[in-house]
């Protein structure tokens, strides 16, 4: 199972919480403990460090400086994208280029843990997961929510 997996089953484990059974609920629960730790692992891998976000702070702040604003005075957004004033793009683009040159070492370091990150998401996890038996599994499961941990079962 690759890692991305794992995050999506641990993001899809609530959808089991409607269903019962003693041995069940232990497995989810243990499950469930299992890919919490790995989680706050990855949560770690991937968290930008204080610098990049230090740019990302002055990055917003250039933008929302040349961005259009809307009647309530708040900035104009496109396409999940700020939308700069008329007549203000060269500007912005001069200040943005300044503001990248100036955290150009920063700006490379998370590219790189991008994509490691990345490539880290595509490999085969090393975890352990906990497996179950079939005849642990409560019989008004659907599809969907079997579908969460079928990989698990054995038997």
């Amino acid at each position: 199972m690759k890692n991305q997996e794992l995050i999506d089953m641990f993001n899809s484990l609530d959808k089991l919480d409607r269903l019962s059974g003693p041995a069940f609920t232990r497995y989810i629960s243990a499950l469930r403990q299992k890919l919490s730790s790995e989680m706050i692992n990855l949560r770690k891998a991937g968290a930008p460090t204080d610098k990049f976000m230090e740019y990302e702070k002055k990055r917003i702040d250039l933008c929302t400086k040349y961005a259009k604003v809307n009647e309530k005075n708040e900035p104009v957004e496109q396409n999940k994208m700020f939308v700069i004033k008329d007549g203000f793009t060269e500007i912005f683009n001069d200040e943005l280029n300044k503001l990248k040159e100036e955290y150009k070492e920063i700006l490379e370091d998370r590219k790189a843990q991008l994509v490691e990150l990345s490539d880290f998401l595509n490999r085969e996890s090393e975890v352990e997961l906990p497996t179950i038996i079939e005849n642990d599994i409560p019989e008004n499961i659907t599809c969907g929510e079997r579908k969460v941990f079928e990989k698990l079962i054995k038997g």
